[in-house]
């Protein structure tokens, strides 16, 4: 299955000169980049400013549920498409935790992305990882309530991001999880899909990693069987370093 990089910038950067900059020199050597998908996730602001004749696609941070109505402060699906995004990220675990946005809300917004011809990127992932497996069931919760009257035709179109909560942190410090555990969650995501719509529709679904990936570790990661890519935070603000990632997702592609 063909890798995606995705790169996540969250609340940078502070201008909308170092945003054109950045996704410039992302973009100068994507367009070498064969069999890898790449795209960048700016904040709101600066969507129109980088995404005309891009080529990398872009995704927005969040997304409301409502096509349009009486909420102050929200950004609808073809909000979003005008103005060039073609991804957006559902379910942040920083979303679900500084701003308590439930599975349910998360399951709404999921529905109107797909209605309005954006790729969900779902984000799922445990607080804590305790030894006796009980933080599959966080998992499965997870996955069930965000896919609840999803049609099985859009399926395939959603990215699911395996994102422990505890391997996520803006610091150095943070440390990302085994690549053979993440390999298992990912498995274990694809199987409750399966559960679900059955294994031939959960096989042609991506998953992938996210939470303190970096050129570091991610070709092991990338190497795992059932991960076909990266939600790259921190990383994804350094031209260099993302572009590494890359080039890591295409000689394992």
């Amino acid at each position: 299955m063909r890798n995606i990089i995705i790169g996540n910038w969250k609340l940078h950067p502070q201008s909308s000169r170092e945003a054109r900059m950045l996704a410039r020199s992302i973009a100068q050597i994507a367009s070498r980049i064969k069999n890898v998908d790449i795209v960048i996730a700016p904040p709101f602001p600066f969507l129109p400013l980088i995404s005309a004749g891009s080529k990398v696609a872009i995704a927005a941070q969040d997304v409301f549920w409502e096509r349009e109505g009486p909420y102050t402060g929200e950004v609808s699906g073809p909000m979003l498409r005008g103005v060039g995004a073609r991804y957006v990220i559902v379910g942040h675990s920083e979303r679900r935790n500084h701003l308590h946005e439930t599975d349910e809300i998360i399951n709404k917004k999921l529905k109107h992305a797909l209605l309005s011809g954006l790729r969900p990127i779902l984000c799922v992932g445990e607080r804590k990882r305790d030894s006796d497996g009980e933080f599959f069931s966080v998992i499965k919760q997870q996955i069930e309530i965000a896919f609840a009257k999803v049609k099985r035709g859009d399926v395939t179109r959603v990215v699911v991001a395996y994102e422990p909560v505890w391997a996520i942190s803006s610091g150095k410090s943070a440390k990302a999880a085994e690549p053979a555990d993440a390999n298992e969650a990912a498995l274990f995501i694809r199987k409750t899909i399966a559960g679900i719509y059955g294994v031939r529709v959960a096989r042609g679904v991506r998953i992938i990693y996210g939470g303190s990936s970096n050129a570091k570790n991610a070709k092991d990661f990338l190497s795992e069987r059932e991960i076909s890519g990266l939600l790259v935070g921190r990383e994804s603000r350094d031209a260099k370093e993302f572009i590494k990632i890359i080039e890591c997702a295409y000689t394992v592609s």
